[in-house]
């Protein structure tokens, strides 16, 4: 299961935060730490993040649609786990 956190503290910026669930008793869990997002006048933010619990990193956007909230991750994912555990990647509504 995938997650997708985000509380906006002011107009334009936010504190987000994605993990991934990996089984139903939760004993593998992908997790970035929560960063600060600041969205521009056409409700889109850029952000990365160093570590997911697995050694994964990457780059992202988040675009504020009408009724929605698109969301591309580009993965850098860690070698040695990388078949195995990470937050999502790629793009989700």
């Amino acid at each position: 299961m995938d997650v997708f956190s985000i509380k906006f503290v002011s107009d334009n910026t936010a504190i987000v935060n994605f993990y991934s669930l990996f089984d139903k008793n939760a004993t593998h869990v992908a997790n970035t730490e929560d960063f600060k997002v600041i969205f521009n006048d056409k409700g889109e933010g850029i952000f990365s993040f160093n570590e997911d619990g697995w050694g994964n990193s990457g780059t992202g956007v988040i675009k504020l649609l009408k009724d929605q909230i698109e969301v591309d991750i580009k993965l850098k994912r860690n070698q040695e786990y990388s078949n195995l555990y990470c937050i999502f990647g790629g793009k989700q509504k």
